[in-house]
């Protein structure tokens, strides 16, 4: 590839739904802790040439030692997330050099089943695209329903997609995405798609394949499936 990239890991997020002392991306599977799963893909990657971890404060010195324990010599730096994701994202472009990478990779902890095939489609596009993501295509019937929990609508499923991580950008849009929009419009966004296609509509996002293996893990009993899936 001939831009150059950094990967960033999301793993600040609470995780509200998934219970116990222990946040979700921490928790072990099949004896690692789930984070490590992502940064061991970005490492693999030669098309990631830096990695950023963020994470809990109070978290950073036990991520630091796991630099060492796991030889993730890519990783330049463990900084602190904010209480939302976007926070997060702030944090990430805070600690990016737009002088020495082109593009950035935003991707959730919580999906520990990273491939190197997914990797490659992502970083690929950006050679031609300033915004792209990982998805897979709907399979379910997805409705859309009313306020009192009746179906008001039934969406085409063809033009349906269900959107993962991680989500690739030109560096330099991002970065001034984030400069532009107005804070108090970031909560009703789920991702950082919508904010760069909100503060400039005529970029569009490029879809490229996901992998259904790459789930989110948001409840417990999910970490049984992931280990399944390993």
């Amino acid at each position: 590839m001939s831009r150059s990239t950094v990967g960033v890991v999301l793993a600040a997020g609470k995780g509200s739904r998934f219970t116990g002392e222990t946040p979700k991306q921490f928790a072990l599977l099949s004896n690692k802790p789930v984070l490590a799963y992502s940064v061991d893909a970005m490492q693999a990657c030669d098309a990631v040439n830096a990695i950023l971890l963020v994470v809990p404060a109070d978290r950073i010195e036990t991520v630091q030692s796991w630099v060492q324990a796991y030889r993730w010599n890519k990783v330049t730096a463990v900084i602190s997330g904010g209480e939302q994701r976007f926070d997060s994202t702030r944090a990430a472009l805070a600690a990016c050099d737009a002088a020495a990478f082109d593009n950035i990779l935003l991707h959730d902890a919580a999906r520990p089943l990273l491939s190197q095939e997914v990797l490659r489609n992502v970083i690929t596009a950006l050679e031609t695209e300033p915004a792209v993501t990982a998805a897979v295509p709907v399979t379910d019937t997805v409705v859309r329903a009313d306020a009192d929990a009746f179906v008001a609508e039934t969406p085409d499923r063809a033009t349906l997609w269900a959107v993962q991580t991680p989500q690739g950008f030109h560096l330099d849009t991002l970065q001034e995405a984030y400069r532009r929009i107005d804070p108090a419009d970031l909560p009703k966004f789920t991702d950082d798609t919508a904010v760069v296609r909100h503060v400039f509509p005529h970029i569009s996002v490029k879809l490229v394949s996901g992998d259904r293996k790459l789930m989110k893990l948001t409840y417990p009993e999910d970490l049984t499936l992931l280990s399944a899936l390993l």
